[in-house]
């Protein structure tokens, strides 16, 4: 029996010296990314800000156009996007055409991704 317990405290410390290994050495490595964003380029983001009226939104496909001015910017909306109307919380599908909003978004190979999407009460009536 105590033969028995020695393997097994045996096999339990190469398990763990082998874990902390394995663990430090990705830790090491060059490329290290956090899912699908590169920390070197999360780094470089900086955070923009649009203000304009909401053209129109796509739940499903999780897109959102923004009218500022004379120009149409489209915005991806993921899991991590904060939306606001009128300083409550709601999810991207109740967002309504044709409200002023204010979109903080950071550009990401090629894209507009949206971080929070503050809606006000439309002061105009706006019709797309």
């Amino acid at each position: 029996m105590k033969k028995l317990l020695t393997i097994i405290g045996a096999i339990l410390i190469v398990f763990i010296l082998f874990s902390f290994w394995l663990y430090r050495r990705d830790l090491t490595r060059t490329e290290f990314s956090l899912g699908a964003v590169n920390l070197a380029d999360a780094a470089q983001e900086t955070l923009e800000t649009a203000d304009g009226w909401i053209g129109s939104v796509d739940a499903e496909a999780k897109i959102m156009t923004l009218l500022v001015g004379n120009q149409t910017l489209t915005f991806l909306l993921d899991e991590g996007a904060a939306v606001t109307e009128s300083g409550e919380m709601i999810q991207p599908a109740a967002i309504a055409v044709g409200k002023r909003a204010t979109v903080k978004y950071v550009q990401r190979s090629g894209h507009k991704k949206a971080r929070s999407i503050a809606i006000y009460p439309a002061t105009t009536p706006q019709t797309f």
